[in-house]
């Protein structure tokens, strides 16, 4: 019986291992040696208790065995924070810097930024409740205001905000229009105003509120589309230019930018500046106005081929498209294939009687002249310097407004947080 103090058995095997040894022989797990005192040899009763001492010295070795696995992975956890709170202090430290750059640069504003981040550790710290866009919108713009009234500031642009949300939208534009009043220099309120009334294509007064918005805050992107799209629309060519150049270079490429460009261009008889334009406005945004505008502009430069090819695609993506069967039937008579053209412009009768181009068509008994093309592609706008780009063809008007909220990011009421 005495023998069994000179092994010790594995916690996790049971095999029994001579004392000195610190692995075990058959699993190669760390043995926890537990030596008992020597005096326990020479005690009789010890010794006939040597069978319960061994069970007893196998759970303190487990035991022991746990609390070490314990302890490293309490160690690893250790350092795992640690290195998790250098990371967020480098992050941190690197946000606080880009920030401090881009308000020494003008591009941001610390004020609205702070008031931004109070607001959404608001909504943060209430359980289970968020703000809605429409209170985390107001809380944004009743914080802005720096006027004597805020009460009433605060009661016209909630019920406004909220006016809006519902869909009454001329109840809500005349709310934000008094609390405009109120607060004429109020950027985001002016912005939101003006947002209204460009997807309204109501561009006079989109253009009034979108401007004050830019002067508010010139440092915002946002802005420079629409308020470009606005501008050139009242005959506001050159400053229309600036903004829509200025929108891609801050903001990147879009088919509403440089469709405007070239439609410039385009009036102004300068296709081949057009045709570039169009050659983007289809990169940015692929689809059957695109290569309807390449075929026309491609068409008054004289290249017949690749304007009945991209004419030709235009109706393949939609078989519904008036103007691109009638532009089709056009291109077609120029390059004597008759039967093909009488064909695109019978097509083109049947889908737009009630058009420009249907009318044109029958005038010219299957055939259409270059002015009554261009006619119903700029509309009378050309000649009187108004309603540049939402004149004439209202397909390619209403895709440019649409893609002109699509690419600023604000297709639906609220800005995105």
């Amino acid at each position: 019986m005495r023998r069994s103090f000179q092994e010790i058995r594995c916690q996790r095997c049971r095999a029994a291992n001579p004392l000195g040894e610190e692995l075990c022989g058959r699993c190669g797990t760390r043995l926890m040696l537990v030596v008992e005192p020597s005096t326990l040899r020479f005690e009789e009763e010890a010794a006939a208790d040597a069978q319960h001492a061994e069970g007893l010295m196998e759970r303190v070795s487990l035991l022991e065995n746990n609390l070490l696995r314990f302890a490293e992975r309490l160690e690893k956890g250790f350092e795992l924070l640690l290195k998790q709170s250098q990371i967020a202090l480098s992050d941190h430290t690197l946000l606080e810097s880009l920030i401090d750059l881009l308000v020494e640069a003008g591009k941001i504003d610390r004020q609205r930024l702070n008031t931004l981040y109070r607001a959404a550790l608001a909504g943060e710290k209430t359980p289970g409740k968020e703000l809605s866009d429409v209170e985390f919108l107001r809380a944004n713009i009743v914080d802005d205001y720096e006027g004597k009234d805020g009460e009433v500031f605060a009661g016209f642009v909630g019920r406004g905000l909220e006016l809006l949300g519902a869909g009454k939208t001329a109840r809500a534009k005349r709310e934000l229009e008094r609390a405009s009043a109120l607060a004429p220099a109020h950027a985001t309120l002016n912005f939101i105003l003006g947002l209204q009334f460009f997807r309204e294509g109501k561009y006079a007064l989109a253009r009034a509120y979108l401007q004050r918005a830019h002067e508010s805050q010139p440092a915002s992107t946002h802005v420079y589309l629409l308020l470009g799209i606005a501008c050139g629309d009242e005959g506001e060519v050159e400053a229309a230019r600036k903004l829509l150049h200025d929108s891609l270079e801050k903001r990147g490429a879009s088919y509403a930018a440089h469709y405007a460009l070239g439609r410039f261009d385009a009036e102004e008889d300068n296709w081949a500046g057009a045709h570039a334009h169009f050659k983007q406005a289809l990169a940015a945004r692929s689809c059957a106005e695109g290569h309807y505008l390449l075929s026309l502009a491609s068409a008054q430069l004289g290249r017949l081929r690749t304007a009945l090819r991209h004419a030709g695609k235009a109706v393949e993506l939609d078989e519904n498209y008036a103007a691109a069967f009638l532009l089709l039937g056009h291109i077609q008579s120029q390059l004597g294939e008759a039967a093909a053209a009488r064909k695109a412009f019978a097509t083109a009768r049947s889908l737009g009687a009630e058009t420009n181009a249907g009318r044109g068509a029958k005038r010219g008994r299957g055939a259409v002249s270059v002015e009554t093309l261009l006619h119903s592609f700029f509309g009378a706008g050309r000649h009187r310097r108004k309603r540049l780009l939402s004149g004439g063809d209202k397909r390619l008007a209403d895709l440019l407004r649409k893609d002109a909220l699509a690419k600023v990011g604000f297709g639906t009421l609220t800005p995105a947080r």
